[in-house]
């Protein structure tokens, strides 16, 4: 019985996919354009759907320093596209 109510806390305790973008999208948002929710909507468009665990673990751990983050987490949060041919 006790592990069935640590499962059911561990799992209230859970973010929705959608709150994982809101959480990254305002982290980037605060180096940006403190504030702004047009940031947050547009960084919130460009990661879509949800984050990997990879991309919420490198926010957490870095959202203090923006250099930090951007140069860490942005190739793990953004779908940055290459043109065919290259760059």
């Amino acid at each position: 019985m006790r592990g069935l109510v640590l499962v059911l806390l561990v799992g209230a305790c859970a973010l929705s996919p959608q709150s994982e973008v809101q959480d990254v999208a305002q982290a980037y948002c605060r180096c940006y354009e403190p504030g702004q929710q047009s940031c947050v909507d547009m960084v919130t468009q460009e990661i879509g759907n949800s984050v990997s665990p990879e991309c919420s673990q490198c926010v957490f751990d870095d959202q203090r320093t923006c250099a930090a983050m951007i140069s860490d987490c942005t190739s793990l949060c953004f779908r940055i596209v290459t043109p065919p041919g290259g760059p």
